[in-house]
């Protein structure tokens, strides 16, 4: 397969009055005076700096940019990552603020805290260094008499409230665990219904677990000591850690949909505004409003397989385009056809 289309990353510099210019390239002059500091030593002021990416330029979320093209040949790493932000018509672009150079022809120097994640203990057992890796949790695994209650009570500590961004249906909870697996982000939520959290609680505890288990330094997590003690204090946890490790939670699904069961789509005003008329154009057709079900197909098609006999082929036609229409207006269409059904 050939390699992916490199695109130009446009560098983003702020004017005067709140004002900001967009630009493919500047020199590294242009970069510094934009953050008034002086050109680092070796670097010509004249040297044109571009950055080209193979992602989509399209702003879905923020990326680390590391390295840069230096006179459309010479690639040359930056002291740090500098991150995306989202500029004009909803692309990508790099702050120049935000870029600073080595002295030419200087590599960055990693740190002891990196160098020592990156070497752990040379798989002979102990534990790797990692980010809110739940460091209470490790003392207490160390502890060869610890026992599941133990364990649970300093997991509680990592378990705190639901993100923001989740509306929490009535009668059901949500929690999230604070602990970072070795290649399972923290944040994994856990909800649950009846009168109290511990059902879900309970769950973020042993994800917690988990998460931390599996920072131990070892080629195979069968064999390491600890893991191997849970099978008499606590199965779940040997669970969690395995799942970790493969990047999933330790209950449930990974990904959309994964909360669906407790909390309620809220629809932003222009989300709201096309489910409206889709509603009505339903309406006016004398339809029920479903997309993800039978009655209204999710895309468009040529067959009529699925029309329900006492409908009629102009109708369900008329429908379907209909729908389709409202649907396209915009790029939240997908995540409205989910809320409908819940909705009307």
């Amino acid at each position: 397969m050939g390699s992916k289309e490199e695109k130009v990353l446009h560098l983003k510099f702020d004017l005067a009055g709140g004002e900001t210019a967009e630009r493919k390239q500047a020199t590294i002059e242009e970069i510094y005076a934009a953050k008034k500091k002086a050109v680092p030593a070796g670097w010509n002021d004249t040297d044109v700096i571009q950055v080209k990416v193979t992602f989509s330029l399209t702003w879905r979320k923020r990326r680390g940019i590391s390295k840069v093209i230096v006179n459309g040949k010479e690639e040359a790493t930056m002291k740090f990552s500098v991150y995306t932000v989202k500029g004009k018509d909803n692309k990508h672009v790099l702050p120049a603020a935000g870029m600073e150079f080595l002295p030419k022809g200087e590599k960055p120097k990693k740190s002891e805290k990196q160098r020592a994640k990156r070497r752990g203990t040379g798989g002979n057992g102990g534990w790797l260094q990692g980010t809110s890796c739940g460091i209470k949790l490790r003392k207490v695994f160390d502890n060869p008499e610890a026992t599941k209650d133990e364990l649970l009570a300093v997991a509680d500590q990592y378990v705190g409230p639901p993100h923001p961004k989740y509306n929490v249906k009535e009668g059901c909870y949500l929690v999230q665990c604070g602990v970072f697996g070795r290649y399972l982000g923290d944040g994994i939520h856990y909800g649950c219904c009846g009168a109290t959290d511990a059902v879900a609680r309970e769950d973020a505890k042993i994800q917690a677990l988990g998460n931390c288990l599996s920072w131990r330094d070892t080629d195979d997590i069968e064999k390491d000591p600890i893991y191997k003690r849970m099978k008499r204090v606590c199965p779940a946890i040997q669970a969690a850690a395995r799942l970790s490790l493969l990047k999933k939670p330790y209950k449930g699904k990974k990904g959309a949909g994964r909360l669906d069961e407790f909390t309620v789509k809220v629809l932003t005003a222009h989300e709201k505004a096309i489910r409206d008329e889709y509603v009505k154009e339903c309406e006016d057709l004398d339809r029920v409003p479903r997309v993800d079900g039978a009655e209204v197909p999710s895309r468009p098609s040529r067959s009529f397989n699925d029309v329900d006999g006492g409908e009629g082929r102009k109708n369900h036609a008329e429908v379907r385009l209909g729908v389709e229409r409202v649907l396209q207006l915009d790029a939240v269409a997908a995540a409205v056809r989910g809320a409908v059904d819940a909705s009307v």
